[in-house]
């Protein structure tokens, strides 16, 4: 009787309203009306925007406070609900309506044919069910025993948080990190609870918690274990709001998870305070395919990023031929895919387009290592996880930090430095996998530099120096960037346009506009000359790499062109002579460019690190032993690799991006025909272990993540350090030997092995467990670079050998060698002819023998003239 009366109330006010619209209902509800069912269910009605209270013409940015958006979203919800006299419907139990401003709605429990009598009204924009949410599964989970527990997680390396920790960007210690973590009931005995804020949200507070494994695996990725055996964590001084959504059963409805993304933006129920984490890690999704009910969270999300949160997302398990779960497919949600050990998607990490109002959203944004992670399990345990969730907790985490380093970034701009830092693949090609130090580095020490170009209708390239940084615009002439605080030269460039020159001041933390016009160019004839080093012109291509790769022959050293006004990358290739790069202005008023090539020295270093465009340490010492050396950025050709005697390739304190396949099969055909090199880097051999390329080709085996921090040279104690002299993140590799061939060149100062030398009948390598760049020490270093040098360098009858072997194998490398040694006849002409004496065919040696007897008739002429 009681619900008849309540009807009638309710049909009152809508017929005297005369507010009916068409209908906005959920397909399961339309059935459930149409079946005439009177079942009391649990609905979600959302309301139009049409309550908003404020003054005419006013517009709600981003630099409103939190209490103006919140209250404002309240009042919304409470106007909405007077126009159903929700205030009288609060009174009768049959009703249970709660209040969920952050979705701009309401969740009510009533009969179908109450949701029947009103959903036709205009200020009601969709009523669905409270329908399932999920919890994502784990791929796979391991137990780890006591002794199989490494030092610190791999997935930590690959994001190079060890870098960061020791660079000091952040005081861990004094910082306040929040973060916001949606998922399941933990494992309270394995973490400080003075670090996490939990609250129940599944309404069975008295029901013994039996699932408590995957907020535990999540909170070790996030703060780790209270007593640690292993770090596991990025931001072990962080504090966590936790919110328990899932039943034992793993589900939960949409409502429970709006209630708590509602609490996590105001933990404390009082908008003036700023309580609240800006970024939130979900462990849920919607399997739902129909959009329409992620309306509730579309909103939600609009008002996170009015608040400046960032609602982190894993992309999901089910590969990439599958759909991406639509709650991680929403435009405001980050969506983080999973990497391995080698920087490669993982095959199980969700990939897809989702479109939503017409446009195109690619899913996931990110990526972060998600294949077996090191984490704490129930138990105060150590196990092994595999999934998007780890991804995303550690970018989650990652986001905490960047806000902390500078608190004034908007999320668009968060995404923007994430996006920007992401670490390069061993082929040099960008990825999308975060690189937490680099992204920090940038969003504490960088500023933004924003702009519009007026002119091409389509994008113009923007090249930044120093660093030979390079950006595009967008088709509509709009660019935004980060930079680093320094003084920097911008070149803009467009096919048919003139190239335009703009010197700017970056301050950190701070943004700067730029307003650039192009005017259109014209073709203009020029010439180029190009000499070596005595000034003797020579032959050879000229390539110019914007300009469809067009070749040019040089002849006798002169060339002609004839091309538009701008700025072009060249290079120059002269046979027996190093590689010539350089950028070519051209303009009306030059009309004639001169370039000088030289000698290929016998020794290059590989950059294959993040810092590549800084001066490392090992190329002082190579300085001030007077040698000179080529210098390699990421990427080396074949021809380029086998035209030097030594090479140091150098990683740094990279762990996946070591060597790819390519590049052990390049180094293998490297060694093959004599040559020496020399592999640096902190995680060189972790990466490679058990890998037939660290075994057979280096005679090295690794055999643990921690040697120690200082070296034992010539009785000298050698310190090792990072930025800083903290050592609590400093993970050398200490090796041992494969095989009997190699040899031990160098231990750490607690003995473990820190170098290994192995040598075959072809060529030789000399691999270190640990960064040459982190003797700080110039005189140690130096001494120490000595002594590689004058192990590895190739005597002269190796040297003749090569020859041999690169007349076969590589042309162009065979004429660089050929080079350096017709001016080592110079010195040694009788021991090079005695090493000649072994080989029966001597076409190889052509150009050494003719070099050889113009010394002799040189000689018989002055004998002849004295």
């Amino acid at each position: 009787m009681k619900v008849n009366m309540i009807q009638f109330f309710i049909f009152f006010i809508i017929f005297s309203n005369n507010i009916y619209s068409h209908k906005q209902i959920s397909d399961s509800v339309e059935q459930l009306i149409d079946n005439q069912s009177n079942e009391i269910k649990t609905f979600l009605i959302h309301f139009r925007n049409v309550y908003k209270k404020q003054s005419k013409g006013k517009k709600h940015r981003i630099t409103e406070s939190k209490s103006d958006i919140l209250i404002r979203h309240i009042q919304q919800v409470k106007a909405a609900q007077s126009q159903f006299e929700i205030d009288y419907l609060l009174h009768i139990e049959e009703y249970k309506i709660k209040s969920l401003w952050v979705s701009n709605s309401i969740r009510i429990t009533c009969p179908v044919d109450f949701i029947e009598s009103i959903y036709k009204r205009n200020d009601i924009r969709y009523i669905q069910l409270d329908s399932p949410i999920y919890l994502p599964a784990l791929v796979s989970k391991k137990n780890l025993k006591s002794k199989e527990i490494q030092k610190i997680s791999e997935g930590l390396k690959l994001l190079r948080v060890p870098k960061l920790r020791n660079s000091q960007l952040i005081d861990f210690k004094e910082s306040h990190l929040k973060i916001g973590l949606i998922d399941t009931a933990f494992d309270k005995n394995s973490f400080n609870l003075k670090q996490i804020t939990s609250k129940d949200f599944t309404q069975n507070d008295n029901s013994q918690e039996t699932f408590i494994d995957h907020a535990t695996y999540s909170l070790g990725l996030l703060i780790g274990a209270k007593n640690p055996k292993a770090k596991t964590a990025i931001v072990p001084n962080a504090h966590i709001y936790h919110a328990k959504v899932f039943h034992n059963n793993n589900t939960s409805t949409i409502s429970v998870v709006l209630f708590a993304l509602q609490w996590l933006l105001d933990p404390d129920l009082n908008p003036n305070t700023n309580d609240f984490p800006k970024v939130i890690s979900n462990s849920w999704a919607s399997l739902n395919p129909d959009k329409n009910l992620m309306l509730p969270f579309w909103e939600a999300l609009s008002t996170m990023k009015k608040l400046g949160v960032i609602p982190v997302f894993p992309a999901g398990n089910s590969g990439e031929s599958q759909k991406i779960s639509l709650s991680s497919g929403l435009p405001h949600a980050m969506s983080i895919g999973s990497i391995s050990r080698e920087g490669i998607p993982s095959s199980f990490s969700t990939k897809a387009q989702v479109e939503w109002e017409g446009v195109i959203y690619n899913k996931p944004e990110l990526f972060a290592p998600g294949e077996n992670i090191l984490s704490i399990f129930p138990n105060q345990q150590y196990g092994e996880i595999t999934s998007t969730t780890c991804s995303s907790n550690y970018v989650a985490a990652i986001i905490a930090i960047i806000q902390e380093a500078n608190p004034k970034l908007p999320p668009k701009e968060i995404k923007k430095i994430l996006l920007q830092t992401t670490q390069r693949l061993s082929d040099g090609k960008k990825s999308y996998i975060v690189d937490a130090y680099q992204a920090i580095d940038l969003a504490k020490n960088g500023g933004l530099v924003k702009g519009l170009i007026d002119g091409p209708e389509w994008a113009t390239q923007i090249l930044v120096q120093p660093g030979d940084i390079t950006f595009n615009s967008k088709t509509t002439g709009a660019f935004h960037f980060f930079l680093k605080e320094g003084n920097y030269q911008l070149s803009f460039t467009a096919k048919g346009f003139r190239p335009h020159k703009q010197s700017i001041i970056v301050v950190k933390q701070r943004k700067q506009s730029l307003m650039i016009g192009l005017q259109e160019s014209q073709k203009h004839q020029f010439s180029i000359k190009v000499i070596d080093t005595k000034n003797i012109p020579v032959n050879g291509i000229l390539n110019i790499q914007n300009n469809k790769n067009k070749l040019y022959n040089i002849e006798n050293g002169n060339i002609e062109m004839n091309l538009y006004e701008g700025l072009y990358k060249g290079t120059i290739e002269v046979q027996g002579l190093k590689r010539k790069s350089f950028l070519l202005n051209v303009d009306r008023l030059k009309k004639h460019f001169d370039y000088q090539v030289s000698q290929a020295p016998p020794i290059s270093i590989i950059k294959d690190s993040k810092e590549n465009d800084k001066v490392s340490l090992l190329e002082k010492s190579l300085k001030a032993l007077s040698l000179s050396y080529q210098v390699y950025n990421h990427t080396i050709s074949k021809d380029q690799l086998l035209s030097h005697d030594i090479v140091f390739w150098m990683t740094e304190a990279e762990s996946f991006d070591t060597l790819s396949d390519k590049e052990q099969d390049l180094i293998k055909e490297y060694i093959s025909s004599g040559g020496r090199i020399v592999f640096s880097g902190e995680n060189f051999a972790y990466h490679l272990q058990n890998t037939s390329f660290l075994n057979n080709i280096c005679g090295v085996k690794f055999k643990q993540d921690f040697g120690d921090s200082s070296l034992s040279f010539k009785q000298q104690k050698i310190k090792l350090s990072s930025l800083t002299n903290n050592t609590e993140w400093y993970y050398p590799d200490s090796l041992s030997k494969f095989n009997d061939k190699a040899s031990i060149f160098l231990f750490y100062q607690n003995k473990e092995i820190a170098a290994i030398f192995n040598e075959n009948e072809f060529g030789a390598s000399l691999f270190f467990g640990f960064s040459l760049n982190q003797i700080s020490q110039e005189e140690s270093r130096t001494q120490l670079i000595k002594q590689i040098l004058n192990q590895i360098k190739p005597s002269l009858s190796q040297q003749i050998k090569r020859v041999q072997a690169l007349f076969q194998l590589n042309k162009s490398a065979y004429h660089k060698l050929i080079y350096r040694l017709n001016q080592s006849t110079l010195n040694t002409p009788q021991e090079i002819k005695k090493q000649l004496r072994n080989f029966k065919n001597k076409k190889a040696f052509q150009p050494i023998l003719k070099q050889l007897f113009y010394q002799e008739q040189n000689a018989l002429i002055q004998q002849d003239l004295y």
